[in-house]
């Protein structure tokens, strides 16, 4: 699913219904929001393009959860607005953010992430917040009220992701999560 308005920043929204597409989803423009129940339980892979944004407002739980990547560019954002559901599956879910991406999480919503890299750098497990807070660790990548959650392992059988490592060599196993 390729996501791609011209000429403006529109919204897109899918509300109250299950995709059921197995492929990846590219966000390239505007905003892609899915909202009420609406889910996407089989997409392995998410890539939201410089100035784009993921919008995630649904009750489905996970809304995601299938998801192993979700890569953001420059300036992407990730939204995350319902407290009510995970949006991805916390034990398998890898993000990989270039400077300036931020996941906006709303107050009371916790957004829980296995492994997460800012600019090719892993995050240590912990918990963040746009300010810190006794036992929270203030992020950049983060806006809004809401926390991320990150544990900082992936949990076994769940599929692995290509980090690229140092050498770039398909067997070189520190090139995968």
């Amino acid at each position: 699913l390729t996501y791609d308005p011209q000429g403006g920043s529109y919204t897109q929204e899918f509300a109250c219904c299950q995709q059921l597409t197995t492929g990846d989803i590219f966000v390239k423009g505007g905003t892609l929001l899915f909202s009420e129940d609406g889910s996407l339980p089989s997409v392995p892979n998410a890539y939201v393009s410089s100035g784009a944004t993921l919008a995630l407002d649904s009750s489905a739980n996970p809304v995601m959860g299938g998801l192993n990547l979700i890569q953001m560019e420059a300036s992407a954002t990730c939204r995350v607005e319902t407290a009510t559901a995970n949006a991805f599956a916390a034990s398998r879910t890898c993000a990989w953010l270039d400077e300036g991406a931020v996941f906006d999480v709303a107050a009371g919503v916790t957004v829980k992430l296995a492994r997460l890299f800012l600019d090719g750098t892993e995050v240590a497990a912990g918990t963040y917040a746009r300010e810190a807070d006794e036992g929270v660790t203030a992020a950049d990548w983060v806006a809004g009220d809401g926390r991320v959650v990150v544990s900082g392992s992936v949990t076994s059988g769940s599929a692995s992701v290509w980090l690229g490592g140092a050498s770039g060599a398909w067997g070189e196993v520190s090139n995968w999560s």
